[in-house]
């Protein structure tokens, strides 16, 4: 559900109430961080927003960050840098099936800046993707128009 960097809920499965509660420490919501800790994927991850809960499954790592320190959207910006993403790759272990822990995780340094420039560098990201993503819907929009005109032409 995180390979797209983003938590997508429809491809989620759910589970029953006697499973979520019996495994209530593996239980996530707002703020947390979802990060794919074996296989292909691994690395890859996102950050719950507003109305989510789940359990993680036994392939993820929660993330949770002290939000008085670390914001959690600064915290995703940072994992998902070339240099972190870089210490995962290093950092795996495994031949056929690679794999990173938690320990592992928690030993890699953390930019220490003060919350009101996590929250710049934070907005500055947020407003670049949202860009992007308005762009990209802009190329996809041409692109249908296009194909629309191609077929009319050949009819």
């Amino acid at each position: 559900t995180i390979k797209d960097w983003v938590f997508d809920p429809d491809s989620a499965n759910e589970v029953s109430t006697e499973y979520a509660s019996a495994n209530a420490a593996k239980a996530f919501a707002k703020g947390d961080i979802l990060m794919a800790r074996s296989g292909e994927a691994i690395g890859k991850l996102a950050l719950i927003g507003e109305g989510v809960e789940g359990i993680c499954a036994d392939f993820t790592m929660r993330i949770r960050v002290d939000a008085e320190r670390l914001l959690p959207a600064f915290a995703r910006y940072c994992l998902m840098s070339a240099y972190f993403q870089h210490l995962i790759y290093v950092h795996k272990k495994g031949l056929t099936n690679a794999n990173i822990f938690p320990v592992q995780l928690q030993d890699f340094p953390m930019l220490d800046l003060p919350m009101r420039q996590q929250a710049a560098i934070v907005e500055e990201l947020d407003g670049a993707i949202a860009s992007f993503d308005s762009t990209n819907a802009r190329i996809e929009s041409l692109r249908s128009e296009m194909e629309s005109r191609l077929i009319s032409a050949l009819s």
